[in-house]
């Protein structure tokens, strides 16, 4: 309960601070945001404030709400917060990075490197791992609301098994990394 009090208070007050990101982001990418239109979508209704990202973390202001919003939804459901991994954000910065670069969407890397390789390239021991991708959303909020809203992606952010994320996101494109360390 008083997890789930802070988690409102903080997510509050980060509402409240400020407003003004989403438009400087805006202007990264012209891709389309992806959105559902039919009564079962879910929404996220929180603004794009900033953020104080604590110094130990290495993490952009867009990464560190997902991984935010991303705990938002667990304790919502009686589930434990991720812990942030700076090896996966760099793992999902870096997989990132590639599909920008080579403009493709996938779980594949342009070198062929899987989840697992790439987070072991990143110098993460892990026992179990998952990721979720995405392209075109232009907020947290709305690649929130786009994985809630697909069950294999949900079941990746719901995962009770899984203990640490990173977040990597360039030019609209979004890369979530799970992992359980050995």
């Amino acid at each position: 309960m008083k997890i789930k009090i802070l988690s409102i208070i903080i997510i509050s007050l980060l509402i409240l601070s400020c407003e003004t990101l989403e438009g400087m982001f805006d202007s990264l990418n012209n891709n389309t945001s992806q959105r559902q239109t039919d009564d079962s979508t879910r929404q996220i209704t929180a603004t794009s404030p900033l953020v104080n990202i604590p110094e130990s973390i290495n993490a952009n202001t867009f990464e560190w709400r997902v991984f935010l919003l991303t705990n938002v939804e667990r304790e919502n459901r009686g589930i434990p917060p991720l812990q942030w991994s700076n090896l996966l954000g760099a793992a999902a910065r870096a997989h990132t990075e590639d599909m920008v670069r080579n403009n493709f969407l996938s779980h594949t890397g342009s070198d062929r490197s899987n989840l697992g390789q790439r987070i072991t390239r990143a110098g993460f021991t892990w026992r179990e791992a998952a990721e979720n991708i995405a392209e075109g959303q232009r907020t947290p909020e709305e690649v929130i609301n786009s994985w809630m809203n697909s069950p294999g992606h949900r079941a990746n952010i719901l995962n009770p098994t899984l203990t640490h994320i990173g977040v990597g996101f360039i030019s609209n494109k979004w890369t979530q990394k799970f992992s359980t360390p050995r």
